[in-house]
């Protein structure tokens, strides 16, 4: 019992830290036609920033090195799944379509056949 609830406390812990640290980015947004930022606003104390590309789907190799090619620092985990086959990116954090830095780190979670 102790060992589940320490990794449910984990998964807890990583949602909390995920939902917190997402920002109040709008993806997915329609244009407003607008394309000047507010003096002073977050856009221009960031500094450069480019849209997470999409890569979900796609052999991590091929993933790793698209990403690389764009400044992102990358690393990979692996997530035990039967919803997709292996060595293909489930996710990514951050997910695709949001604002960051560049050269952040980016970190694919790449499927991998769950254990027996």
């Amino acid at each position: 019992m102790t060992g589940a609830r320490t990794r449910w406390s984990a998964l807890l812990c990583a949602a909390v830290l995920a939902v917190g640290c997402g920002g109040g980015g709008t993806t997915g947004a329609e244009p407003t036609g607008d394309d000047e930022e507010p003096a002073g606003s977050q856009a221009e104390e960031a500094g450069d920033q480019q849209t997470m590309p999409d890569v979900v789907g796609m052999p991590v190799d091929d993933a790793v090195a698209q990403l690389e090619e764009a400044g992102f620092t990358v690393s990979t985990g692996l997530v035990r799944t039967t919803e997709m086959e292996p060595d293909l990116v489930y996710r990514t954090e951050p997910a695709p379509g949001r604002q960051v830095q560049d050269g952040q780190r980016v970190t694919l979670r790449v499927a991998a056949e769950p254990r027996e």
